[in-house]
Order: C-alpha cells, then sequence, then structure tokens
C-alpha cells in the first residue's frame, strides 16, 4: 500500500512557529546576532547568520519583517511551495507574502473579499492572507488546497501586489488595512495642464499686474565735468 502524501513539506510548520529575530543564544556576542535565516533541512529553531557556518550546503531561507510581521520573497519560497491562492504584497518592487496571519485592524467595512481563515480583507483572485492562513484551510479539508508544487502554478497571480515600504530595521506596510479596489485615474496631458493654467484668469482679490505701471529701468549715470 503506497503512503499517502501530504499536502505540505515537514518543515513548513516549524517555520512558522519559529522564533524570527530573537537574540541567538549562541552568537549572542556576534555583530549579526538577530535571528533571520532558517534551514529547510534541519527544521530546527530560527537561525542568526554566524549559524550559517554550520548549513553551508543546506537549503535556507532568509525571513524578513514587515510592521513586526514575518515575510518571505515569492522567488525564494516558490520553488518548494505551491503558494497560489495567497495574497502577495510588495516590497521594494519584490513580491512577497506574510508566514502566518495578522489581526485585523479595525472593523471591515466596504470589503468584498477576505481571507476564507481570518476574515482579513485582501485583494481579488486570493484566497489566503498568509501562509499560516492556506495551511490551516488544508487543515480544515478545504478540497484542492495543497503546497505541492507537482500541481500546476501560474505565477502570474503574485504579480503586482500591495506595496510595502522597508526602512532601515524592518519594512512597514502601508495601506494594507484601507485596502479597496481603485479604478485607475484618468491621463492628464501636461501640455493642456499646463496651458489651462497660463490662460485662467486672476484668483479674485488678486491685483492684477500691469506692465505698463512698472518702473523703467534708470540710463547710464554720467558724472558731471569738472571744469
Amino acid at each position: 500500500m503506497e503512503k499517502e502524501e501530504t499536502p505540505y513539506p515537514p518543515w513548513l510548520k516549524p517555520m512558522l512557529k519559529a522564533r524570527f529575530f530573537s537574540t541567538c543564544e549562541i552568537h549572542g556576542s556576534c555583530k549579526e546576532k538577530e535571528r533571520n535565516h532558517y534551514c529547510l533541512d534541519c527544521t530546527t529553531d530560527a537561525l542568526c547568520p554566524c549559524c550559517l557556518i554550520h548549513h553551508k550546503n543546506h537549503r535556507q531561507f532568509q525571513i524578513r519583517r514587515s510592521s513586526y510581521h514575518e515575510i518571505i520573497k515569492v522567488e525564494d519560497i516558490q520553488r518548494y511551495l505551491d503558494v497560489s491562492d495567497i495574497q502577495p504584497y510588495t516590497m521594494n518592487k519584490a513580491p512577497v507574502l506574510f508566514l502566518n496571519k495578522r489581526p485585523q485592524v479595525g472593523p471591515r467595512k466596504g470589503y468584498q473579499y477576505a481571507c476564507d481563515i481570518c476574515q482579513r480583507s485582501i485583494a481579488r483572485h486570493s484566497k489566503f492572507c498568509s501562509l499560516g492562513c492556506k495551511l490551516e484551510g488544508i487543515e480544515d479539508g478545504i478540497p484542492k488546497l495543497t503546497f505541492n508544487t507537482s500541481t500546476d502554478y501560474h505565477t502570474d497571480e503574485l504579480r503586482g501586489g500591495i506595496e510595502v515600504n522597508q526602512s532601515s530595521k524592518e519594512a512597514r506596510v502601508t495601506g494594507l488595512d484601507t485596502l479597496k479596489e481603485q479604478a485607475p485615474e484618468p491621463f492628464h496631458s501636461p501640455v493642456s495642464e499646463i496651458t489651462e493654467t497660463m490662460n485662467s484668469p486672476s484668483p479674485p482679490g488678486l491685483p492684477t499686474y500691469n506692465h505698463s505701471n512698472s518702473r523703467k529701468r534708470k540710463g547710464i549715470p554720467r558724472r558731471a565735468s569738472l571744469y
């Protein structure tokens, strides 16, 4: 009897529970002691850059932060996981995904699409807001869900995510809690705008400038003769 294939790899759950961005207990005296890496082959806790010397030939992920929540680049994780149906975001023009669910800030008003698990507002064509929510959906028995990359996967779904701005220490999300579908703004020709501004009358209450009333330029001064 063949063993039934699990819909996600064994390292996924430990990675989602890892204590990222905490101080490494082994390399606390190192300059780079913050744990922001994960080894897929060892499935231990998060690793700091000094720990990587013992994992040279192992598969690794680098984890980043956005508003104190862990994120990972799509180009890194899509080699090992089918991340379709997950809402992508953009940090420095690179698509990223959140590792775990985040609390909804404020009430949901006017949003048409939401995460199937935590009900957080997301964009159209997505079902989950994070890797953790998709994993929970798989464990809840939602049909046709898998993290295995053997199924057809289209990267077009991950293009053009919501913008995330990165600061020096972490990336901060802008506009995620007020997500709305907006129609594209109409195009305005710069030439027509300039022409309209030049031909428009002066605002009320402001005097009209008259060139005829301007002071004439003085002529060349001439020194009086000595005799």
